[in-house]
């Protein structure tokens, strides 16, 4: 996306109706410019974020003091696509390192509520549920699993993970459990 724009227009040495298409084209292209992410001029809420449009991977040094960046960069599962980071004057974070998020009771079809996971849990129920990601989600099976319930978990509760299914085994019935997937 481009943006037409002269600078230094107007300038103080010129006539002005020479310098207004300029300005005119000037002024219409930061209107565009600012619509593109943001909610527009004479709007409610102006100004405000809609979305944040990164174009490529960044890698910005170390902010001083309280400030704090935001910035797309290269995942390690697959350096090809961006995760999301926030770094500030004492570390960098993985804003995008959650992949998957379920919470499920042990012995149901469905999730209680679910962050790309098939809607369907599969597999015998009990004592073992059969969790698949959502195509695209998760690259390779080098995934980190944090499983975790409120109720007895004997026999301990164990899992594998392979191609995108989430194998958990040894459940008990009706306990409550919350399962997220990290990558980056």
């Amino acid at each position: 996306m481009t943006f037409a724009y002269f600078a230094n227009i107007p300038d103080g040495t010129n006539d002005p109706k020479v310098d207004q298409p300029r300005m005119k084209i000037n002024t219409n292209s930061i209107s565009s410019w600012i619509d593109v992410d943001h909610v527009g001029f004479r709007q409610i809420n102006g100004g405000t974020h809609r979305v944040v449009t990164y174009a490529g991977f960044a890698a910005p040094s170390a902010p001083a003091g309280v400030q704090s960046v935001l910035y797309p960069a290269a995942g390690i599962a697959d350096p090809t696509l961006p995760q999301l980071y926030f770094r500030n004057s004492n570390m960098i974070l993985p804003i995008s390192l959650i992949k998957a998020y379920g919470v499920f009771v042990a012995g149901s079809a469905v999730f209680l509520n679910q962050y790309n996971f098939n809607a369907t849990i599969t597999g015998g129920l009990l004592p073992t549920s059969v969790l698949t990601v959502n195509p695209n989600i998760i690259t390779g099976n080098n995934v980190g699993v944090l499983l975790s319930t409120p109720g007895p978990a004997f026999p301990s509760i164990t899992y594998t993970y392979n191609a995108n299914v989430l194998t958990i085994n040894n459940l008990i019935a009706n306990n409550r459990i919350t399962v997220a997937l990290f990558q980056i």
